[in-house]
This record gives structure tokens, sequence and C-alpha cells, in this order.
């Protein structure tokens, strides 16, 4: 892996992870979706045998059930060996392991793992790549400290809420607290498999634990069974409780919010050491949407935004890539402070042949440096003609009025900012996007 972390070597050629590019000399192949995400899940185990239920797991997200048949899972990686290796038939990247299923191996002198993590989002955290919010994290810290409400983070799409509760609990959490990830549950009737996970974290093992427990009733009286007999009792201090990406669990989040709801209710012990750190986007707003189901009743959650532009600068300055104040203040301009595009133009910038002003020209362009981060708005606005149409309305006219929940679910997601009277498209890349393809 390039020690920018998100370029690949391959024979004769390189893949762009972010923008999901490979490219042999002149020729360009994008890779679909799922490709890129096994590529990935390989790229973070190099040298490492997984087997099947490692790759549902890491790539499809399976909790239970099976999401694609082993043989459609076969297809991705033959497709994928057919996109990045020299000769598909006598694979040197992603080799299979009989009986097992697959090893990836870079290429020699390429490093893996690790140097991919601090670019590619919900990956490792890294401390090094990371852009503080100093005041956001004051608050949090604040939070962390008491029993009760949960801290909730909430934010656009990518705008950094993993690594927000990663460096809460990298510079938060004492060797005597335990932390524990809940995964994203499908199938809430499949809470064993919730339970395994969250038992096997602390080093216990879940069939021993699992058969001595008396538990009966829906999965949510189930789980916090296991959080109150087998959990908090082995936690030396405080149990941190971690719930990620809540608009991916099912109904867009309403099962999460019922079980933290629930949880945050119990004060006496040993439920005054649980701390619930939980994180969702804002495109699916269950604030808006369901009121009376939010944990964001809770207590008022905490807001990410775009980075600070002394931040920026600072992030400019570690990742050492040759761009001067009038070109970041232009890199603003087009981007603000959003930090996933942030370390997107400083990766491009370090290994494209092109200097700042150059990619900045063309970076709204369909093979610009964000075009794949674009290309998702651009869809889901055009399976939502009400808010396509507000878009367009924002865009020819931006003082003109808008439906206050319109107005506010498009800010939400990262689309629109208020600005005196009105509202404008969030940034410059994106609404130079967008009119492209009116």
């Amino acid at each position: 892996m390039d020690a920018a972390g998100s370029l690949l070597p391959i024979r004769n050629g390189r893949v762009d992870l972010n923008r999901r590019i490979v490219q042999r000399g002149d020729e360009r192949t994008e890779l679909s979706t799922m490709a890129c995400k096994l590529l990935r899940f390989f790229v973070a185990h190099p040298s490492t045998d997984l087997d099947h239920e490692q790759l549902y797991r890491g790539v499809w997200g399976h909790t239970g059930r099976m999401p694609v048949s082993w043989q459609g899972a076969k297809t991705t990686v033959s497709r994928l060996r057919r996109a990045i290796e020299a000769d598909p038939s006598t694979p040197e990247l992603i080799l299979t392991v009989q009986g097992v299923g697959y090893r990836f191996e870079p290429l020699a002198g390429a490093a893996g793992g690790d140097a991919v993590a601090d670019l590619i989002p919900g990956s490792a955290y890294q401390g090094a790549s990371y852009g503080a919010r100093p005041r956001l994290e004051a608050e949090a810290a604040r939070r962390l400290a008491q029993p009760s409400a949960p801290l909730l983070v909430i934010g656009p799409h990518r705008i950094g809420k993993t690594w927000f509760l990663e460096h809460l609990l990298a510079t938060h959490a004492t060797d005597a607290d335990r932390i524990v990830r809940v995964p994203v549950v499908e199938d809430p009737e499949r809470w064993e498999g919730v339970a395994a996970s969250m038992i096997t974290q602390l080093g216990l093992r879940p069939a021993d634990v699992l058969a001595e427990l008396n538990t009966a009733g829906p999965p949510q009286e189930r789980l916090a069974t296991v959080l109150h007999d087998v959990l908090l009792p082995a936690t030396p201090a405080r149990l941190l409780l971690v719930l990620d990406a809540l608009e991916r669990w099912p109904e867009d989040g309403r099962l999460a919010n019922d079980w933290i709801r629930a949880w945050s209710a119990q004060r006496q012990a040993p439920w005054d050491r649980l701390r619930i750190l939980a994180a969702t986007s804002t495109e699916p707003v269950v604030a808006i949407d369901a009121p009376d189901l939010s944990s964001m009743r809770l207590v008022p959650p905490l807001y990410l935004d775009d980075l600070s532009p002394t931040v920026v600068s600072q992030l400019a300055e570690r990742a050492h890539v040759p761009i001067d104040e009038v070109q970041l203040q232009a890199l603003r301009g087009e981007i603000g402070g959003h930090p996933f595009l942030v370390h997107l133009f400083f990766d491009e910038l370090r290994h494209a042949d092109a200097d700042a002003d150059a990619l900045l020209a063309r970076c709204a362009e369909p093979m610009g440096v964000f075009a794949s981060w674009l290309r998702r708005p651009l869809r889901k606005l055009q399976q939502d003609p009400e808010a396509l149409q507000a878009v367009h309305r924002v865009m020819d006219a931006p003082d003109e009025p808008l439906d206050p929940l319109l107005a506010n679910r498009l800010e939400r997601a990262g689309l629109l900012r208020l600005e005196g009277a009105g509202y404008r498209i969030r940034y410059g890349v994106l609404e130079r996007f967008l009119r492209m393809h009116r």
C-alpha cells in the first residue's frame, strides 16, 4: 500500500481505493462499489487467511443471515481479480486458500493494513490524521464523565462521526474501562449473535455464559439481562458501549433507539457504570420523522460540522502536501472543511501529475477527485423529486423561502446551508456538479 494510504500498487498500475479507479497506463477502469469494498477488506487484512464467515461479516455485513450466496461472493472475487490481476488465471494478489477461503498478498515492497486506515472512512482510527473539534470534544468528555443519558453524535455522511467517537475513546477511556462495540443488528430476533459479540469482546466464552443465563422476553429485555448479569459485573470501572451507524439498523435506527432509551432509563447499580456512545447520519433524521422514538429526546445530540480553516491547514502540514494558503482558501471554497474530502484532496495532490490549481479546476468533473462522493447526493436527489426541485430552486433563487421541514432535512443531509435570509448549496463543488447534471 502506498504511504498515502489510498493507492494500491498492482502489476503495471495502481488502484485508487477512494475513487474506485484501476489505472494501467492510459487505461482506466471503475470498480463496482462491492468489488472495491471487498478489496478494501483484503487490503486491511494482508497475508491473512480469510474464511467465508470473515468475508461475509467484513464485506457484506452478515450478522445472522447470509446476505449473498457463497457463489455470489466468489463471483465478486472473480470480477475483482479480472480488474486488478495482471493474469487472473494465475493471481498474485488474491490467492485461493483451499478449504478456507482467500488470502491477499500485496506486491513486494508495498505496505498493507495500517497504511490504508487513515483515509478509508469507517476503518481504524488514526490519531495523526484526525481533525480536532476542541469545543465538541470538551462537551463530549463532560457528558462521558456523567452517568445516565447517552452521548449521541450526529452529522451528514462521512463527516467524521466514527472517528470522533474513536478519538474520544482513545483520549478519555481509562485502563479500567471496558469498550464494547455493538454490531449492527439486521434481525432483532437473532439477539444471540449480538450478545455473543459483546461477550467475546470482554474475553469471555459466549456459549458458557449464555447457557447459564435465564433470559426471557423480547430481544431488548434479553440483552438487558446480558448487560446486567454479565457485562457490567465483568467491568472494573465503566462499560463504554458503542453503537455506530444507527442509520444502518432496521427502520433507520428505530430499533437501536428503543434499546438506547431502555438501557439509559436504568439508574441503579450496576447500570450507573454504563456509558452509551452512539453515532448516526442525519440523512434519515429519526428526530424529525418519529420524535417520540428518538434517543435524541433524551439529551441534545452533538452535531458534527466542517473542520475549521485552522484545522484544515494543520492537516495540510501533517500531510506534507504542496499547497499554499491561497490554494487552501480556494479548496475551502469548494469543500468547506469536510474531513473526508480534505483527506481525499490531499491524497490526490501527493500523487497526481498536477498541482492544486489544476486539481481544483476539474474537481467537479465526472473523473475529478471528488466524483465518487458527488455521485451519492445526486443519486439520492434523483430518487426524491421534491428534494431535487427544492435544490434547483435554491440554485436559481436562493433567497426564496423553502418549506421549513424540507429545508431542515436538506440542511441536515449536508446539502444546504443557511446564509442570511435564504439557503445556499453547502459546497461550491457540489453546486457545480449539480448544475452540470440538471
